[in-house]
């Protein structure tokens, strides 16, 4: 039997760090994954068609808990922000330094070793599962959702790794991606007055969205909705020609709305509340659609559109994780993410009960110098052992 010392566990932390895995990349990863789970002799593990790696440990009939960590990460940004170099894996302190240390190779490779462990130490009275996902970063919950869905993963709870700095998560607002045209007319850019300036039309809506966030919703607990611009595109891209289109990309956090339908009426409102300055005739908006290509070569369609979720937290299954952390010492905190994780599909979609847990602070998800603490790791371990044993109780 391998071994399952601290060594062990950190050595192959930093060997997931050394080893980029951005989102359609993660082909290297999963390997080191898939050996590491082999090594550990869970007793199936198999990569789906999208390139996720799934290990199961069967001990017991019972219930079943999944273990959910994704592969993939956003890229490192510019190297001179960072006091270590992000692929370099260098310890300073009780600090391990990189990209994914956070978000989140340190609470995957932390469950890895945590279900060995709980198999070991006969503490199991039932499955787990543990999903290594792919393109968790781009599209959360479709990784997740081919497993539970095209390969009878049927779990009884879902404990999601992503940063709660030993708290547990209970939930987070929803998100959906919108694409808004503004037609205009080109012409020659020496004779601007003879096209229309799609831009120029913009500029009413560009005002509105400017001060929108003042007055969106707001829900108890989840908190307040939001919607930001991220990018405007005109079009033609290139030569001496007004532009005839100009592409407005939002992002909607969704705390209070729920569908799709509401997502889009709530746009028109938006669009109806300038219409003296903007023709309906000259606006079309749309949730946007993209493509995916796995490492493996599977490729999907699918809409940027993830379902928010929360669990009460009068919920048994939140009273139970809580006593399970406390049982390790730890003094656990309820809280809500602010980003999305794939738990819009295990509980917003699929209404799978959800929580979440895991080390390191989600404010270095994303920044340069992200870092975890290398005993939060171990402690993590800990956790994901007890929430496994109590869990799943009958």
């Amino acid at each position: 039997m391998s071994s399952l010392k601290n060594s062990n566990l950190l050595n192959f932390l930093i060997s997931l760090i050394k080893t980029p895995s951005l989102s359609g990349q993660e082909e290297k990863v999963a390997k080191i994954v898939f050996r590491e789970m082999k090594n550990l002799e869970y007793d199936e593990v198999f990569t789906d068609e999208l390139g996720s790696v799934i290990g199961i440990i069967n001990s017991k009939r019972g219930k079943v808990i999944c273990f959910n960590g994704h592969m993939d990460h956003v890229p490192e940004g510019d190297l001179n922000n960072w006091k270590y170099h992000p692929y370099s894996g260098t310890i300073d302190g009780d600090y391990l330094y990189g990209r994914g240390t956070v978000d989140m190779k340190s609470a995957l490779a932390s469950m890895i070793y945590a279900a060995a462990k709980a198999r070991d130490n006969e503490l199991l009275n039932g499955r787990i599962i543990v999903a290594a996902v792919v393109f968790e970063e781009l599209q959360e919950g479709i990784a997740m959702k081919n497993i539970v869905e095209n390969h009878n993963i049927n779990p009884d709870v879902v404990i999601l790794g992503e940063p709660t700095n030993l708290n547990l998560a209970i939930g987070h607002r929803g998100r959906v991606e919108i694409e808004i045209t503004i037609h205009g007319k080109t012409s020659h850019a020496s004779m601007p007055e003879l096209g229309d300036n799609a831009v120029f039309k913009a500029l009413p809506l560009l005002q509105v969205l400017k001060n929108i966030n003042k007055e969106m919703p707001e829900h108890p607990v989840l908190g307040k909705e939001t919607l930001a611009l991220t990018k405007i595109i005109s079009e033609p891209p290139e030569g001496p020609i007004i532009p005839d289109k100009c592409k407005i990309f939002l992002d909607r956090r969704i705390s209070v709305l729920s569908t799709k339908e509401e997502i889009l009426l709530e746009t028109q409102k938006i669009l109806d509340s300038i219409s003296d300055k903007l023709s309906k005739n000259d606006v079309e908006y749309k949730i946007i659609e993209t493509e995916l290509k796995c490492y493996t070569g599977y490729t999907l369609k699918t809409e940027r559109f993830f379902y928010k979720w929360i669990l009460d937290k009068e919920n048994p299954i939140v009273k139970r994780a809580i006593k399970a952390l406390k049982e390790i010492e730890l003094s656990p905190k309820i809280m809500i993410w602010r980003f999305g994780t794939d738990g819009s599909y295990t509980a917003g979609e699929k209404g799978i009960p959800t929580i979440g847990f895991g080390p390191g602070d989600e404010k270095l998800a994303h920044q340069p110098n992200e870092r975890i603490s290398i005993k939060d790791v171990y402690k993590a371990v800990n956790g994901y052992i007890s929430l496994a044993k109590n869990l799943l109780k009958t």
